[in-house]
């Protein structure tokens, strides 16, 4: 797939005979630090230095803006637009992540969880066979109004 992007890449230069937008966009945006833990690029915002993770949609709208006559030489040529929702990423990102780990205890009902085998039976019966019955006498000594396919269903749904 990597080789098959560099011929589309090569081929896109060749025609417009100019340098290639997204390898441009590429080698600008890869991360110049020691690796970060998101990604081989991001963009580094000059003001706190705090690396934020790429996608491919941010390429995209880094690609479409030099296209439609943008500058983008440094991180700070950054537009504005993906800054915002670079930004708005993150604090989800955030958000999420606080969001699991602040409920408070208070506000979760408890968990019982019982780790015990239910006790034998009251009264244990000997297998049918033994009693001398079959399956087509248990089945008629049962007391089941109305059909047993409903009756059946109807239990099903109750367990």
């Amino acid at each position: 797939m990597l080789a098959e992007r560099e011929s589309q890449l090569d081929a896109e230069q060749q025609t417009s005979a100019q340098p290639s937008v997204w390898r441009e966009v590429c080698s600008l945006m890869r991360c110049p630090g020691p690796p970060c833990n998101l990604g081989s690029y991001c963009w580094i915002d000059s003001e706190g230095k705090r690396h934020y993770g790429l996608k491919t949609h941010h390429f995209r709208n880094f690609v479409r803006y030099v296209e439609k006559g943008g500058v983008l030489q440094t991180h700070d040529d950054v537009p504005d637009d993906v800054r915002e929702q670079l930004y708005a990423e993150e604090q989800q990102r955030h958000d999420r992540k606080s969001g699991c780990t602040a409920m408070s205890p208070a506000n979760i009902p408890p968990i019982s969880i019982t780790n015990v085998l239910p006790g034998p039976p009251h009264q244990v019966l000997p297998p049918a066979s033994q009693m001398g019955m079959n399956d087509a006498t248990i089945a008629e000594s049962l007391d089941i109004p109305g059909l047993r396919d409903v009756a059946l269903r109807r239990y099903t749904e109750w367990q």
